[in-house]
C-alpha cells in the first residue's frame, strides 16, 4: 500500500510539473519524486519502453518507474523496472522483479546489483545458470574476485582469449568478422570484452609480455563511447577504472566527469569520484560525491565504504569506527570490509585486534592480498613507514601479478628515503605494468637522483644535482649544523639518523619526489627522515627564503620522528612555523586580524581541517598562521614543558582531547576560549580596530598627496603617524625608507630597509640597498648580516653576492670573499646549463 501511494504521489507530481520539489522535506523528495536534471530528448519513434530505457540510462530511476507503470510485465519491462528499483536501493523488490523476468539479461542486472551491495556469493548463485552468456561471464568474474577465488576468475576471463572467441587477437588484428562480429559493433558488449581482457591481463601478468597491450585494451573503451555510441557513459567508467589502476587520476577524473554529466546518479561514478578526490586530499569534493551517492541509495554499503575511506584519510578514526562496526555487522564476511576494519585497528594502534581480523580474512581466503594492501595504504598515508612497508610487502608476496601494492610500496620507500630499495620495487612494478603514470614519474626522478652528488656532515646527508646547486647545498649544510643543537634542545629530542636533505633542480622533479605528481606548488617538504627542497634557481617559479624553509622542514623531522608520525597535523605545522625566525610575516597580519575580529578562528579540534579540507582560498594560509599562534600561546600560558609533554602523548597514541586535559589541565574548549582571548590582545596594537582603521584610511591619501607635492618633511611626519598606527604594515616602511633619504635621515632609512628585509620572502632589493648604505657608512658587520639575508631571499642573484663579496673583503675575510666570487661564476654557468636544458 505504501509503495503504491508513493508511486501515485510521484505520478501526480510529475503530471503537475513537480511543484512539490519546492515544498516537500528533502528526504521525501529524494525518495519519492522524479529526479531533476536536464530534459531528456527522445526521437519521435521512441515508444514507452524505449523512453524508460533512456531514463534508466540517464539515472532517472524514479521517472523510469513512472514511465513503466502502465506497461505490461514483459521480460524487458521487468528487467528495466528491476534495475531502477535496485539502483534506488530497493533490492528485495528488484530481486523479485528480475527473477520473474527469468532471462540472462535480468540475471546480469541482478548480479551487478548484488555485487554493488557487497553480496558476491548471492551474485554467483544467480549468474551460474547463465554462465554461457558473455555479459554474465564478466559479472561472474567480478564476483569471483570479490570472494577471493582468483583461479575461478582467471578461468572465466580466459574464455575471452581462447578460441573460438579470440577477442584479443581479433581486436588487435582488426578482424571484426565471423560469429562474434556484432561484439565489436555494440558499445556495451565491447566495453564488457575490454573489461574482461583487462582483468585477464592483470591477473595473469600479461601486460609485461605485450608492449602495446595497455593501449589495445584502453581502445576498447574509447571506441565504445567515441565511435559506437557517444551516449554510452559506462564505457567512460570502465576507462576511468583502467586509468586509476595506472595512477592517472587526472585523465580518470575527466572520464568520470563526462560520465557524471550523463548520469549524475550512478553509484559507480559517484563512488569513484569520492575515491579519487579522497586520494587527492580534496575532501570537499569527495564529501559532495558521497552525499550524492547517499541520496540515491542511502542504505548502500558503498556509501559506508566511501565515508570510511574519506575519514581514515583525514585521520578521523573515531568517526570511522562506528561506521566500520555497523558495516561489519551487515556484511561480516566480506573481504573488502574486513580489510578496512583491520586498517582501522592498525591506525588506532590496536595491532592485536588488527591481527585477529586478518586471521578471519585468511580463514576465508588463505592467499588474500587485498586486506594487507588496504592496511598498508592507510598506514602509508599516516607515514607509519615501517608498519606500512611490512603490510605492503606481504601484499606483494601474495599477489606478484598485482602492480598496485608494488607501486604503493615503491612510493612509500621513496617517501621514507630508501631510494635504492624503491628503485628495485618500482622497476618490477614497471615490468608488470609499464603504463602507470606515478611509477613512471618516480622512476624518472630516481634516475635523475642516481646522478646526484652527496656529502655528509655530523647530523645531515646532503644530495644535490651537481650541475645546479652545489654552493647552495654546501652553505645549507653549514647553516643546518649551526642550528642543530638549538632546535633539538628545544624539543628535547635528536633524530636517530642523519636527516637527508635533497635539493631538486626543478619544481617538477621536486613535486614528483614528494607526491608522484609534478603539479604541486611548494617550497619544501618533509616526509620524516627526508627533507626535499626545490631549488630557488628554477626560473619557472618564485624565489623564497630557503634558509627559513629549511628550518621549518627540519622542525618537522624532529616532531614527526619524536612522535612516530602521530602528532596532530596542525601542531607539527604550528611548531615549524614558530621555528621561523624574525617578526610575524606581513601576510599573516590581516589574515589573523580578520579571523579574530570576525570570530573565524578554527576551533582546536578542527584546526587540522584548515590544511586538509580548506573551504576558502585562504583557509590553508590561515591554518598555518593560527597553528603557529596556538603553539606560541601554549608555550606562554602553560609553560615551556607543555609542548614536549604533548608530543610524548601523541607518540603514545593518545587523542588530542584527553591529552589536552592530561597535560594542560583543561579541556579543548577551555583552552580554545583562552586562546581566543589571548589572540585579541595580540591584535590590539596592529591598528585594524574600527577607530584606527578609520583614521588610517583618512590620513593615507593625505600622506600620498604630500609625497606627490614633494613636501618631504610633512610627508615623512604623516607616514610616521601611519607607521605608529600599523607597525606591521609594509607600506609605511617602504614610504619612509625613501622619505628619510630625502630628508637626510640616513640611519632611519636603513632601519626601515632592514625591517623590510626581515619580513620579505621573495624580493631582496631592500637587503641590497641597506647593505650598500651600511657598507658606505663603514658599518661592515651590519652590512654583512643584511646582505647574507639577501642571499637567503634570492640565492641566485649575482648582484647580492657581489656586494657581499666586497663586504667580506673589507672585513678581511678573504676566504668568504673568494667564495662569493666563485658563486657568481657558478650562477652564470648554471643559467647557461638551464638555458641549454640540462636539468634532467
Amino acid at each position: 500500500m505504501r509503495q503504491a501511494f508513493f508511486l501515485s504521489f510521484a505520478v501526480a507530481a510529475a503530471t503537475l510539473g513537480s511543484p512539490l520539489h519546492d515544498v516537500l522535506p528533502p528526504e521525501w523528495r529524494a525518495q519519492t519524486l522524479p529526479e531533476r536534471g536536464r530534459a531528456l530528448e527522445h526521437p519521435a519513434y521512441f515508444e514507452q519502453l524505449d523512453i524508460a530505457a533512456a531514463e534508466v540510462h540517464a539515472g532517472r530511476y524514479r521517472q523510469a518507474l513512472i514511465t513503466l507503470h502502465e506497461l505490461d510485465d514483459t521480460p524487458e519491462v521487468l528487467t528495466l523496472r528491476g534495475e531502477a528499483l535496485g539502483r534506488l536501493g530497493k533490492l528485495d523488490e528488484a530481486r523479485a522483479v528480475l527473477e520473474a523476468a527469468n532471462t540472462a539479461d535480468a540475471a546480469v542486472v541482478l548480479g551487478d546489483l548484488l555485487i554493488r551491495d557487497l553480496r558476491p556469493d548471492d551474485a554467483l548463485e544467480i549468474l551460474r545458470p547463465h554462465g554461457d552468456d558473455l555479459n554474465a561471464k564478466v559479472v561472474m568474474g567480478r564476483a569471483l574476485e570479490e570472494v577471493g577465488d582468483l583461479d575461478g576468475a582467471r578461468e572465466i576471463y580466459q574464455w575471452f582469449v581462447d578460441e573460438p572467441q579470440s577477442f584479443l587477437e581479433r581486436w588487435t588484428d582488426g578482424d571484426t568478422g565471423g560469429r562474434w562480429s556484432a561484439a565489436f559493433e555494440d558499445a556495451a558488449t565491447l566495453t564488457a570484452i575490454g573489461t574482461a581482457l583487462d582483468r585477464w591481463a592483470t591477473l595473469n601478468g600479461k601486460y609485461r609480455e605485450f608492449f602495446d597491450l595497455n593501449d589495445t585494451i584502453l581502445r576498447t573503451f574509447t571506441t565504445s563511447y567515441d565511435l559506437l555510441d557517444r551516449e554510452y557513459w559506462p564505457a567512460r567508467v570502465a576507462a576511468a577504472r583502467f586509468l586509476l589502476e595506472r595512477g592517472d587520476a587526472q585523465a580518470a577524473t575527466e572520464e568520470l566527469i563526462a560520465a557524471y554529466n550523463a548520469n549524475p546518479h550512478d553509484a559507480d561514478v559517484l563512488a569513484l569520484l569520492a575515491e579519487t578526490n579522497t586520494a587527492r586530499w580534496d575532501f570537499a569534493k569527495a564529501d559532495r560525491a558521497i552525499t550524492d551517492l547517499a541520496q540515491v541509495n542511502p542504505a548502500s554499503p558503498i556509501v559506508a565504504l566511501a565515508r570510511i575511506d574519506n575519514l581514515l584519510k583525514q585521520r578521523r578514526t573515531d568517526a570511522a569506527e562506528q561506521i566500520v562496526e555497523e558495516l561489519t555487522t551487515v556484511r561480516p564476511n566480506h573481504l573488502r570490509i574486513l580489510g578496512v576494519r583491520a586498517a582501522l585497528h592498525a591506525l588506532q594502534l590496536r595491532d592485536d585486534e588488527a591481527a585477529t581480523v586478518l586471521e578471519q580474512v585468511e580463514a576465508l581466503d588463505p592467499d588474500n592480498a587485498t586486506a594487507f594492501a588496504t592496511i598498508g595504504r592507510h598506514l602509508a598515508g599516516l607515514r607509519q613507514y615501517d608498519r606500512a612497508e611490512a603490510m605492503l610487502t606481504k601484499a606483494v608476496e601474495r599477489a606478484p601479478w598485482w602492480s598496485v601494492p608494488r607501486n604503493d610500496l615503491g612510493h612509500l620507500l621513496v617517501q621514507s628515503g630508501k631510494e635504492d630499495a624503491a628503485r628495485l620495487v618500482l622497476e618490477e612494478a614497471f615490468a608488470i605494468d609499464p603504463y602507470n603514470r606515478q611509477t613512471l614519474n618516480y622512476m624518472r626522478v630516481l634516475e635523475q637522483m642516481s646522478r646526484f652528488d652527496s656529502f655528509e656532515t655530523e647530523h645531515f646527508r646532503i644530495s644535490y644535482h651537481p650541475d645546479f646547486d652545489e654552493p647552495l647545498a654546501r652553505i645549507s649544510a653549514e647553516y643546518l649544523e649551526s642550528v642543530y643543537d638549538e632546535m633539538t634542545e628545544r624539543f628535547n629530542y635528536e633524530p636517530p639518523f642523519k636527516t637527508h636533505i635533497q635539493w631538486f633542480p626543478t619544481n617538477d622533479a621536486f613535486a614528483v619526489r614528494v607526491t608522484g605528481d609534478p603539479f604541486v606548488g611548494a617550497l619544501g617538504a618533509c616526509t620524516g627522515p627526508v627533507v626535499a627542497m626545490r631549488s630557488p634557481g628554477d626560473p619557472k617559479v618564485s624565489t623564497y627564503d630557503w634558509q627559513e624553509t629549511l628550518r621549518h622542514e627540519f622542525a618537522h623531522t624532529i616532531t614527526l620522528t619524536k612522535t612516530g608520525n602521530r602528532i596532530a597535523h596542525w601542531m607539527t605545522e604550528g611548531l615549524s612555523v614558530t621555528e621561523e625566525y624574525g617578526p610575524i610575516t606581513w601576510s599573516y597580519v590581516p589574515l589573523l586580524n580578520m579571523a579574530v575580529s570576525k570570530d573565524e578562528l578554527f576551533p582546536l579540534n578542527r584546526l587540522t581541517w584548515g590544511f586538509v579540507r580548506p573551504r576558502r582560498p585562504f583557509d590553508r594560509q590561515l591554518a598555518y598562521a593560527q597553528s603557529g599562534w596556538v603553539c606560541e600561546f601554549i608555550d606562554e600560558t602553560y609553560g615551556p614543558d607543555a609542548i614536549n609533554e604533548l608530543l610524548i602523548g601523541f607518540r603514545d597514541g593518545k587523542a588530542q582531547g584527553p591529552l589536552f586535559e592530561e597535560v594542560l589541565g583543561e579541556d579543548e574548549n577551555t583552552v580554545f576560549e583562552k586562546f581566543r582571548a589571548w589572540a585579541v590582545t595580540q591584535t590590539e596594537s596592529w591598528g585594524y580596530d574600527e577607530k584606527t582603521a578609520k583614521r588610517y584610511g583618512e590620513l593615507r591619501p593625505e600622506a600620498d598627496a604630500l609625497v606627490k607635492a614633494r613636501q618631504w618633511e610633512d610627508a615623512r611626519d604623516a607616514w610616521e603617524q601611519l607607521l605608529a598606527m600599523r607597525p606591521n604594515d609594509p607600506l609605511p616602511h617602504q614610504r619612509l625608507a625613501g622619505l628619510y633619504m630625502r630628508t637626510g635621515q640616513r640611519d632611519q632609512a636603513i632601519e626601515m630597509l632592514v625591517a623590510l628585509t626581515d619580513r620579505e620572502e621573495q624580493d631582496n632589493r631592500y637587503a641590497k640597498l641597506a647593505g650598500r648604505l651600511l657598507k658606505e657608512d663603514g658599518r661592515l658587520a651590519e652590512a654583512r648580516d643584511v646582505l647574507e639575508h639577501g642571499t637567503r631571499i634570492d640565492f641566485y642573484d649575482p648582484a647580492v653576492h657581489a656586494l657581499l663579496g666586497d663586504v667580506y673583503e673589507a672585513l678581511g675575510d678573504d676566504a668568504a670573499a673568494d667564495r662569493s666570487r666563485e658563486i657568481i661564476g657558478y650562477i652564470e654557468q648554471m643559467k647557461q646549463r638551464r638555458k641549454d636544458g640540462h636539468t634532467r
